[in-house]
């Protein structure tokens, strides 16, 4: 059970990773310059030159509508950057929102409303959004592949831990207590011959009282006679009842990831309901009759 849940997350993990990178490249590492409307150059990181267009906007509200529709976008392309960061857990998503932010902040930043077009010097930040963002796009497209590998390693683990179970240490085998007894025992005479053919013979009644139908007839009459099955534990039921669990919603996500047909998957889920409702029986048995 447990191998199955990492090997179904293992995926989002590493969109985490990258969302978290993505985050620390917008606020801490060093983004680029290129020039603002206002006429200065940007900050270090990028989160700071976004403050410094929240300030130049709430101190200069009469700016010409080309400036606001410059330092709005960027804000935008700021707030996209954020969400892809965050949005880690699911990497695909991730991945194309903090890309299409990068377009947005290259294509303005490439033309600045006061100098037309220009080629911004950018940064480690700058190219480290651009890569975590693409490699959150192919963790997203390599995902059912990825899930597929790592539910076929989690069945083995699972089939080798059942098979140390099963296996059990062999006792030493001690010899009789017999070999060791002294070998002066009185002699029995032999048996005679006559003796032997007695023994042997089987009654003359038998096959006289009885011929083969009416002896079929006596078989068929007599009562059949049940064994019980040997008592079995609620936790043992559990246990069993648990691994069915894990086996349909192992065939359900090898069907989704393409690995198993539709076909196969239906006749196998029959398979395994009628083994989940024939234990649920069996444990309904076991607590009745304790």
């Amino acid at each position: 059970m447990c191998g199955y849940y990492v090997q179904m997350d293992l995926d989002r993990i590493l969109g985490v990773v990258f969302g978290l990178m993505i985050l620390l490249a917008v606020f801490l590492l060093p983004f680029g310059s290129f020039t603002l409307p206002s006429g200065q150059v940007s900050e270090k990181t990028f989160f700071l030159t976004v403050r410094q267009l929240v300030e130049t906007i709430m101190a200069d509200t009469q700016q010409p509508m080309n400036f606001l529709l410059y330092e709005a976008m960027l804000i935008v392309s700021f707030a996209s950057l954020i969400v892809a960061g965050i949005l880690g857990f699911y990497p695909m998503r991730s991945g194309a929102i903090g890309i299409l932010g990068m377009v947005v902040a290259t294509a303005v930043s490439m033309f600045p409303p006061q100098l037309g077009f220009t080629i911004p010097q950018y940064d480690v930040g700058y190219f480290a959004v651009w890569g975590f963002s693409i490699a959150g796009i192919v963790v997203g497209k390599l995902q059912p592949f990825m899930s597929g590998k790592l539910s076929f390693l989690s069945q083995k683990k699972a089939s080798q831990r059942v098979e140390t179970t099963i296996e059990q240490p062999v006792e030493k085998a001690t010899p009789p207590a017999e070999l060791f007894q002294p070998l002066s025992r009185p002699e029995e005479p032999a048996p005679s011959e006559s003796s032997l053919e007695e023994s042997i013979s089987p009654p003359t009644d038998l096959f006289s009282s009885l011929s083969l139908p009416e002896a079929e007839e006596e078989y068929q009459r007599q009562p059949v006679v049940h064994f019980p099955s040997p008592p079995v534990e609620v936790n043992v039921i559990d246990e069993e009842i648990a691994r069915v669990r894990v086996f349909l919603a192992l065939i359900k996500e090898e069907r989704d990831s393409g690995l198993l047909s539709e076909e196969a998957y239906d006749r196998l889920k029959r398979r395994f309901e009628k083994i989940l409702d024939e234990l649920n029986e069996e444990k309904g048995r076991v607590v009745k009759s304790s």
